[in-house]
């Protein structure tokens, strides 16, 4: 996760508080947050995974936070991570006071993305409408490509978002359970055949919708990778209509495998489009230009004299969301990995997931102990810990009789599958937040193509 985001910076904090104030903030915070999650929230700010450069986890978590609001500060995101710290903990009001007396911008730190590009979209409009004055075009003029750059990026962002939502709503289809399905197609048992119809019936309808919204992008915007895959899985799922028609079950179990690749390996591909892309956005520049745009036309255009802050507030959030959304990508990758240990023999299923367990739990620790106060959270906690008591059951067993069958591994794969359904689902409403501020995003767009029209004549 060591890549450097184009930032906006929010201001310095520090220096306007006292060391009493500061004091308070991070024995407050240290007493509510981990190592882990305090490096959740500071990578939420800054895209970049800076934890470990700055803090040990064997610090005592008062001293983490300490060093957290301070690097934050540096950043120019202080104000932004305190906002984020009180929203982990929303039923926390005395937290929440004591930040918001300490720090009273933070209140108002979190408009909402639809809130902001609003006035960010009347502001552009605004700038058109003043293309006359001779600074004021200027001003536009010597910002046409970051312009231009802003608008293409963000339906970039919006097209790949929104093919990974779509896999993403074709991975919380059990796959297994459709593998398992293709076993009974040969004997036509109605209801596994109707199963796998149903999620060929979701294929034929999410294919073709990709197949639409790739025209989007330029061929340079990594249209050709994404049309093959799309290609693939048009293909798989008329070989599996075709397969189930004539009940042949060995052509649905390979149209199903190039859908559990495309399922395993596009996602990722897709992910590193999307932060790729938000990391480059170019709305420092934007900031620069509406606050120019604004100093010339002073009191007549007053949805640009806000419109500079609206911007941060939107690449603050959008930050958030892509950052929030690689976690989620990296945590994802390793469920597949840890599914198909099941296809191994009862010990060396027992043998591989103990060792590849623990780290996985990590990830999904510091995911939910940043929501630890939803029900998904502690949802995922009570898996977890059922899977650690299966994998003690299992290792009892094995020392007691040497051997294990398919039928003692069954109860850990119910509970991984629980987990893995249950943290998905959770996954799959980041990809929904993450597709709703790009989708709203989009709307910047409309003005800026107004604003470079108008800059040609």
């Amino acid at each position: 996760m060591a890549r450097v985001w184009v930032r906006i910076r929010e201001g310095v904090v520090l220096a306007a508080l006292t060391p009493t104030q500061l004091e308070l903030l991070a024995k407050a915070i240290g007493d509510r947050f981990d190592f882990e999650t305090l490096g959740y929230i500071l990578f939420k700010c800054v895209g970049d995974n800076k934890i470990a450069e700055v803090a040990s986890r064997t610090d005592p978590t008062r001293t983490i936070a300490m060093a957290c609001l301070k690097q934050a500060d540096i950043d120019g995101v202080m104000t932004s991570f305190l906002a984020f710290a009180v929203d982990a903990r929303k039923s926390d009001q005395p937290f929440r006071d004591l930040v918001q007396k300490t720090v009273p911008a933070v209140a108002d730190a979190r408009p909402t993305t639809r809130e902001a590009v609003s006035t960010i979209v009347k502001a552009l409009f605004e700038a058109h409408a003043l293309l006359g004055t001779q600074e004021i075009l200027q001003a536009i003029t010597a910002s046409r490509e970051s312009l231009g750059a802003v608008d293409g990026d963000v339906i970039v962002l919006q097209v790949h978002k929104g093919l990974h939502d779509d896999l993403h709503q074709l991975q919380l289809r059990r796959y297994e359970s459709l593998q398992e399905a293709a076993d009974f197609v040969a004997a036509g048992d109605k209801t596994k055949v109707g199963m796998l119809r149903d999620f060929q019936d979701r294929l034929q309808v999410t294919q073709p919708s990709m197949v639409t919204s790739i025209q989007q992008l330029s061929v340079d915007t990594n249209k050709r990778v994404q049309e093959q895959w799309i290609g693939k899985l048009g293909k798989a799922a008329d070989m599996l209509q075709t397969a189930l028609d004539a009940l042949d079950e060995p052509k649905v179990k390979i149209s199903l495998g190039i859908v559990q690749r495309i399922l395993e390996s596009e996602p990722t591909q897709i992910n590193n489009v999307i932060f790729a892309t938000a990391r480059a956005l170019p709305l420092p520049s934007l900031v620069d230009t509406l606050s120019t745009v604004s100093a010339a036309a002073g009191p007549t255009a007053p949805n640009l004299a806000k419109s500079a802050d609206q911007v941060r507030a939107v690449h603050t959030m959008l930050t958030a969301r892509v950052a929030e959304h690689q976690l989620w990508q990296e945590a994802d990758d390793n469920l597949w990995t840890l599914g198909r240990v099941f296809t191994l023999p009862p010990i060396n299923v027992l043998k591989d997931f103990a060792k590849l367990w623990p780290p996985v739990r990590s990830q999904y620790d510091v995911l939910s102990g940043a929501e630890s106060e939803q029900i998904w959270a502690g949802r995922v906690r009570g898996y977890a810990d059922g899977i650690g008591d299966q994998l003690s059951a299992l290792d009892g067993k094995l020392t007691k009789a040497g051997v294990l069958t398919s039928d003692d591994i069954a109860p850990l794969q119910e509970i991984f599958d629980n987990f893995r359904a249950q943290v998905r689902l959770r996954f799959f409403h980041a990809d929904k937040d993450l597709r709703s501020e790009c989708t709203t995003l989009v709307e910047i767009g409309t003005p800026i193509k107004a604003i470079l029209a108008g800059l040609v004549k």
